[in-house]
């Protein structure tokens, strides 16, 4: 889920332009579910690699 209302969990990803986005925000990766990528709509933004690898080494 994608929000401006960022709380600084360590579940949390910011983001904003760099990542292909309007304005800044963060992404909460607290509740993730595995879909099939048939069920996915437009992108709307990515991760850079840095922010993929940070977020899987804690």
């Amino acid at each position: 889920m994608l929000t401006s209302s960022a709380k600084r969990l360590f579940s949390e990803v910011p983001a904003g332009p760099a990542n292909g986005l309007d304005h800044d925000c963060v992404i909460a990766l607290d509740n993730v579910l595995t879909i099939p990528s048939h069920g996915l709509g437009r992108t709307i933004g990515f991760l850079h690699p840095r922010q993929e690898h940070d977020r899987a080494m804690p």
